[in-house]
């Protein structure tokens, strides 16, 4: 039966790319506003094709913020674009993706290239900050299994402090219907995008809750916000799952 389901899901997920191809070859004559309520109903309407139901709290992000916090899954991008309008970060390699790299791009996606990219990313990011637009970054670099978090890196995290912008965390964990930790959904190791993809899509659906963080003011060095902001989404993620 999730076979059956999972095969309905993927081609309806398809379908969404398509139309996510065709919305960002105009996004250059789309206003910010339009664009934003485009993403957030292209982004919104693929969390419900895969079967993801995401939970937000009543606290809002600060418009402008750099905004932070654990990477699980490849699905974190759409769970947060369902919600806020936010530029995102993501690794080089990721624009060079058949098709997805170009929607990706199309986003306006800041992009860092690993290893040696950070000087460069941290001059954009700052410079978006000061335009008064949210950038999201994930300072693990990678991704977890969702039972912690991995260090946060702290060096762009001095983009806000450049920027004079405050730096806010959030915490994202995936359950499924019982309230337990879900797996499945997990892009960590050795699991591919598209094995990733199949076992979320052919299967039960997961709850995605996301939690926000009071604003964490620029100002401080950027190791302590670091330390500070790894700790708090542990203790969210333990208070969850225990």
């Amino acid at each position: 039966m999730w076979k059956i389901v999972g095969a309905l899901r993927l081609g309806l997920s398809v379908v969404m790319v398509v139309i996510g191809l065709i919305a960002c070859s105009f996004s250059s004559m789309m206003s910010r506003r339009v664009f934003f309520f485009l993403a957030h109903l292209w982004h919104r309407t693929l969390l419900w094709i895969i079967g993801i139901k995401p939970e937000y709290p009543e606290n809002d992000i600060v418009e402008g913020s750099l905004l932070i916090g654990n990477h699980v899954s490849w699905a974190d991008i759409l769970v947060v674009g369902a919600r806020w309008p936010v530029v995102f970060l993501a690794k080089k390699e990721i624009a060079s993706w058949p098709v997805l790299g170009w929607i990706i791009r199309g986003a306006g996606t800041l992009f860092i290239e690993r290893g040696k990219g950070a000087s460069k990313a941290l001059g954009e990011i700052s410079e978006t900050l000061k335009k008064g637009q949210t950038v999201l970054v994930f300072p693990e670099g990678r991704t977890s299994d969702g039972a912690g978090v991995l260090r946060f890196q702290p060096r762009l995290l001095q983009a806000a402090i450049d920027a004079g912008q405050v730096v806010q965390s959030f915490a994202l964990m995936y359950s499924d219907s019982d309230g337990f930790r879900q797996e499945r959904i997990t892009y960590a190791g050795n699991v591919s995008f598209m094995g990733s993809f199949w076992r979320t899509v052919a299967g039960p659906s997961t709850n995605a809750t996301v939690i926000l963080s009071a604003v964490e003011h620029t100002g401080i060095d950027r190791q302590e916000i670091a330390v500070a902001s790894e700790k708090w989404v542990q203790e969210q993620i333990e208070s969850k799952f225990g």
